[in-house]
């Protein structure tokens, strides 16, 4: 068997877009293997992404720490079982009233009441000349070798399965609406069936493991030259990060870069690493915290306006005069009339909005509303009209609309799309998916509201009621902006 030097080096970056970074690689010593390898990308739009690629990470490093260690130990089967074993760790902590505390797969990072966790993952180990790669999902291996790049995965996507079967070219997937739309992945599925395969390597190769944060930026050809550069693997990948960042960042990207050389260069002991997995900032998802020794600030603020409430009782007891003027004030401020609150000009909306249908399913350029509060949206496959009630029952409407699956764009990516929809009043609402932006202009063209900071919303409409605003964003999930009613300043009574 011959032996190759192997030199290892990884980096990850949150981009240009998000706030956080979801995307997890790990790097690690097993006795007996030159490397071992693992990158996940908690998929985007998915509650607690990052909690499910580091506990990938954690259980994918330790089942093949333990399982490589065997005498003769198969890799090929170690690898698969490996990420299987992820998958149900992943589902554990999604679903944690189902599961023994006494799991060893469970970690010990909390994730969201009823959080949908996912992730994709390549994981990969080296003995001696043979390289073994695990995948679900569509996070890529490529080889580099004599100036040319060949992917060494398939992605588990539903355009990648149209291009494989000869519905769709290269060039219409990287823009179908449907490019988002992936078919296997750890913690999506109850089981789950990852791919691997086997090569030999040969000096001078290198293995480059990325998140489609990468791929979506650049094209295999774009990616060609940034390998065949002079210098360090770090180089290589910080050269690899910054053209993504360059061409938009939309996603965190991760890198990581295997270098093969050969048998007399000197053998470079393998420094265990970790990399991403980083949170959004505090307030955009919903996180448990550690108790800490003594009263949390919350239990003080409670004490402190339970006290102030008794005093102002004690104060109201003694003072009928008190209680006389404070039930003149409020009786001056009674509810409008509905007509008054349903004021859609005057309404203002929170800056976060609220997930509708936990399923990212929904075509992004349809959407409609019923009266009591139901969403109609069409599914991606098979073109169903679908309604789910405010109870987050789901029912099928339609079950074939004979919609085609590929469209072709005039643009080069569905950024360009705006949306139109008008509420009762005739007030116009427009979505910029490239601006993420949503606004509300007057009849008169006066703009009244926006609210930014959306990703990429599509369909939109308004109830007629409560004036909340739903869309799908990005992710083809159905969201709601949820309206504030602001009343008018009372008359000065003359």
């Amino acid at each position: 068997m011959a032996t190759l030097s192997i030199q290892l080096a990884a980096d990850t970056h949150k981009g240009m877009r998000r706030s956080g970074n979801e995307d997890t690689f790990g790097v690690f010593a097993i006795p007996g293997y030159e490397a071992a390898f693992v990158v996940c990308d908690g998929m985007g739009g998915l509650q607690a992404g990052d909690i499910a690629a580091n506990e990938s990470v954690r259980v994918i490093e330790a089942e093949l720490k333990a399982q490589l260690a065997l005498a003769n130990a198969d890799p090929a089967p170690v690898l698969l079982n490996a990420l299987r074993r992820a998958n149900d760790a992943v589902n554990a902590l999604a679903r944690p009233s189902s599961v023994s505390e006494d799991d060893p797969t469970v970690g010990s990072e909390p994730a969201p009441s009823n959080a949908l966790m996912g992730t994709t993952v390549v994981a990969g180990v080296v003995r001696g000349e043979t390289l073994w790669i695990a995948h679900a999902g569509d996070s890529r291996a490529y080889r580099f070798r004599d100036g040319a790049l060949e992917r060494l995965t398939r992605d588990h996507s539903f355009v990648a399965e149209q291009v494989h079967a000869g519905n769709m070219t290269e060039a219409e997937a990287r823009i179908s609406r449907f490019r988002n739309m992936i078919t296997r992945a750890i913690g999506i599925d109850p089981t789950l069936q990852p791919e691997v395969r086997q090569d030999i390597l040969r000096p001078g190769d290198t293995i480059l493991v990325c998140s489609d944060g990468l791929t979506t930026m650049l094209e295999d050809n774009e990616i060609e030259p940034l390998l065949d550069v002079k210098g360090s693997l770090e180089r290589q990948v910080q050269g690899l990060i910054d053209a993504a960042n360059r061409k938009g960042g939309h996603d965190n990207t991760t890198v990581l870069l295997l270098g093969v050389g050969g048998g007399g260069e000197p053998v470079r002991k393998t420094v265990e690493q970790r990399g991403g997995g980083v949170p959004a900032p505090e307030g955009s998802r919903e996180r448990r915290r550690r108790r800490s020794s003594g009263p949390s600030p919350l239990v003080l603020m409670l004490a402190i306006l339970g006290a102030l409430g008794l005093l102002g009782m004690f104060l109201l007891a003694l003072s009928p005069a008190l209680r006389a003027r404070l039930g003149a004030n409020l009786a001056t401020k009674a509810a409008l009339p509905p007509e008054q609150l349903a004021d859609f000009a005057h309404l203002t909306y929170d800056l976060v909005p609220k997930r509708i249908v936990d399923s990212p399913l929904a075509r992004r350029n349809q959407l409609a509303l019923q009266p009591d509060g139901g969403a109609i949206f069409v599914r991606y496959s098979g073109g169903q009209v679908i309604q789910v009630r405010p109870d987050h029952a789901e029912k099928v409407l339609v079950g074939d609309l004979k919609v085609p699956d590929i469209q072709k764009m005039d643009t080069d990516s569905l950024d360009d799309e705006v949306y139109l929809a008008s509420d009762p009043q005739g007030n116009l609402y427009i979505s910029y998916s490239a601006r993420g932006v949503i606004k509300k202009l007057a009849p008169d063209g006066k703009e009244l509201t926006r609210v930014p900071g959306l990703n990429r919303p599509g369909a939109l409409c308004v109830e007629t009621k409560t004036g909340d605003i739903y869309f799908i964003d990005a992710t083809n999930h159905v969201l709601a902006l949820r309206a504030k009613h602001t009343l008018p300043s009372s008359p000065t009574p003359k």
